[in-house]
């Protein structure tokens, strides 16, 4: 009798299945571990709580570049690209 070298519980699915579930199950724990900030502090964002924090992220996905490039165009500022490259 051959023995097989991927056991038969590791299928397609099930690999799938338990990235989500480890992926949801650290989104929990850092949500639950999150420091919390005094409310004496400003708060720039949606707001504070279960749904402005998932808005926000998929804010921060869907907007990432644009916020990227409005702040260049805002604030530019210059970097040498390593330290063996000649000056300009």
């Amino acid at each position: 009798m051959a023995t097989s070298l991927i056991p038969e519980y590791l299928t397609t699915g099930n690999v799938i299945l338990v990235f989500v579930v480890i992926s949801v199950a650290r989104l929990v724990v850092d949500a639950l571990w999150a420091p919390t900030l005094p409310s004496s502090f400003a708060w720039v964002g949606e707001g504070q709580g279960l749904w402005p924090w998932i808005k926000g992220n998929i804010t921060y996905v869907r907007h990432y570049s644009d916020w990227i490039q409005y702040g260049y165009n805002k604030v530019p500022f210059f970097t040498s690209a390593s330290l063996s490259a000649t000056p300009h």
